[in-house]
C-alpha cells in the first residue's frame, strides 16, 4: 500500500510563497540591471560632455582673438548637434570682470570687533589702508595720490584685458537631469596699449629728422628731440635733445 503522503502536490500557500520570492529576486535583478544600464549611459555622456565642454571653450578662446572683448556681458546656448550630440545643452556666458576700487581694497580686513581671527585680519587690513591710504604728512598724500593713480590704472587694465566664460553643459540620464559648469579666464594683451595708448614701438628709440625738421623722439619717452646742427641725429625718448 502506498503512502498517500507521496502523491500529495504543493499547497496554494507553498505556491505563494515561492512566487512571491520568484517576484523578489527578479525586482532587484531588474532594478540592479536598470542601475548598470544607466550608469554607463551617464559615463558615455559625462565622457562626451567633458569632450564636447573643452571644443566649445576653444572655440570661444579662437573667436574673442578674432572679434576681441565686448563691453557688455554676452549669452547664449544651444547643443551640440552638429557633433551628433543634440540630447547635451550648453549655456554659455561672457562676462567682464569687476575689480573692487580703491577704497573697498583700503576697507578689506577691518580689525573685528573681538580678538581672535578677526585680529588677524584687522593688522593685514590696517597695513594695507597704511599703504594705501594712511600716509600722513604731504609726502604721504602724495605718495597715497600716486598709489591710488597707479592702482586705478592696473585695475582698468585687468578689468579691460580679462573675460570670464562660464559654461554650463546639461543633459538628461534616465529621465533625470545632470549638469556641471565650467569657468575659465582669457586674457587679451593688447588691452595694455589700449589703455595707457603705448605703439608697438613705444619706449625705443625714434628716427632723427633733417636739421630744419627736427628730430623726432620715441613716443614711449619723457620728450623728443630736436634737430641738430649737423644733418640728421639720432634721438632716444629718454630726453630732449640740445638745439643745435
Amino acid at each position: 500500500m502506498r503512502d498517500s503522503r507521496a502523491q500529495q502536490g504543493f499547497t496554494l500557500v507553498e505556491v505563494m510563497i515561492a512566487l512571491a520570492i520568484l517576484a523578489v529576486a527578479l525586482t532587484l535583478l531588474l532594478r540592479g540591471a536598470s542601475v548598470n544600464v544607466a550608469s554607463t549611459q551617464r559615463s558615455q555622456l559625462m565622457t562626451a560632455a567633458t569632450e564636447l565642454a573643452r571644443g566649445k571653450m576653444y572655440d570661444v578662446e579662437e573667436r574673442l582673438q578674432e572679434e576681441g572683448f565686448q563691453q557688455l556681458d554676452v549669452s547664449e546656448e544651444g547643443d551640440f548637434e552638429e557633433e551628433g550630440w543634440e540630447q547635451i545643452k550648453w549655456e554659455l556666458e561672457i562676462l567682464k570682470i569687476e575689480l573692487p576700487n580703491l577704497e573697498a581694497m583700503q576697507g578689506f580686513g577691518a580689525p573685528a570687533a573681538e580678538g581672535g581671527e578677526g585680529g588677524e585680519q584687522g593688522g593685514a587690513g590696517g597695513m594695507l589702508g597704511g599703504l594705501l591710504g594712511g600716509m600722513g604728512g604731504s609726502d604721504g598724500g602724495a605718495g597715497a595720490g600716486l598709489i591710488g593713480s597707479q592702482f586705478e590704472v592696473f585695475r582698468g587694465i585687468m578689468e579691460e584685458a580679462i573675460r570670464k566664460v562660464h559654461l554650463k553643459v546639461s543633459y538628461k540620464v534616465a529621465g533625470y537631469l545632470e549638469s556641471f559648469t565650467v569657468d575659465c579666464y582669457f586674457t587679451d594683451p593688447a588691452a595694455v596699449n589700449r589703455i595707457i595708448n603705448l605703439g608697438p614701438g613705444a619706449g625705443g628709440e625714434g628716427d632723427g629728422g633733417d636739421a630744419s625738421d627736427g628730430g623726432s623722439g620715441g613716443s614711449g619717452g619723457s620728450g623728443g628731440g630736436s634737430g641738430g646742427s649737423s644733418g640728421r641725429q639720432p634721438s632716444t625718448g629718454k630726453g630732449g635733445g640740445k638745439g643745435g
